[in-house]
């Protein structure tokens, strides 16, 4: 079940285009609207949906977590390894085990279709999601560029971004405005398995079947990355 107050549901409704039900979440900006938990959107524990956003999460001025933080090494696309990594040096840490709460659902950018993520949660309110960059794409001038050129300049401007603290450029207690998060308190290893059974189910996913996008690997723009890394 969902349990928001209704200044907080308004937010999500308002911002998002949501209709939040107390059994599931239904996005609209699309022609048919996306469905959460549904067949093509699982989510492994239907009695517990949480939803977390710019509005219900807080920055995080922990010292000594965002040190931990800092010192993990994140990999674009790997999100379910990047949960678990930060699950376990916070534990390692001799931080709290009952604070921290691995999440597999579902993250939404503004305006896109919802792709499949894992993050933590921290104290039930601190977001810590290590492989989401708070690059804000819309601040590199890429309105009149071609798709090519946007990814250039997009993957130039995160090989800046990584060589600063993970705590400054990726989600680390309050995430982004124009992001949600619906998900419900999984293991990570749990979601690579709903994953791999969803893609092996609908392998032209609609998540996953826009230009660009790979199921079963890189994205276009990761792989760019990957190959400027080199």
């Amino acid at each position: 079940m969902i349990y928001l107050n209704k200044e907080l549901e308004s937010a999500f409704e308002e911002t998002f285009m949501l209709s939040v039900r107390p059994e599931k979440v239904i996005y609209k900006m699309h022609k048919q609207p996306v469905i959460i938990p549904s067949k093509e959107f699982p989510l492994n524990n239907k009695k517990n949906i949480q939803l977390f956003c710019y509005f219900n999460t807080e920055p995080l001025e922990d010292e000594v977590i965002k040190e931990i933080f800092n010192k993990i090494r994140f990999e674009s696309g790997y999100c379910y390894k990047g949960a678990e990594n930060t699950r376990d040096a916070l534990i390692e840490a001799g931080l709290n085990p009952e604070d921290i709460q691995t999440y597999v659902g579902w993250i939404t950018p503004y305006r896109l279709l919802p792709v499949h993520h894992s993050w933590v949660i921290y104290k039930k309110k601190y977001i810590l999601d290590g492989t989401l960059f708070t690059l804000d794409a819309n601040q590199l001038g890429l309105a009149d560029k071609s798709v090519d050129e946007q990814r250039e300049i997009y993957t130039d401007a995160l090989l800046i971004e990584m060589e600063k603290p993970n705590s400054d450029t990726r989600v680390f207690g309050q995430t982004m405005l124009q992001h949600f998060y619906v998900g419900s308190p999984c293991d990570p290893d749990e979601g690579r398995t709903i994953y791999n059974d969803l893609i092996d189910k609908y392998p032209n996913h609609i998540s996953y079947n826009q230009e660009g996008q790979n199921p079963n690997g890189k994205s276009k723009t990761q792989e760019i990355l990957y190959k400027k890394m080199k």
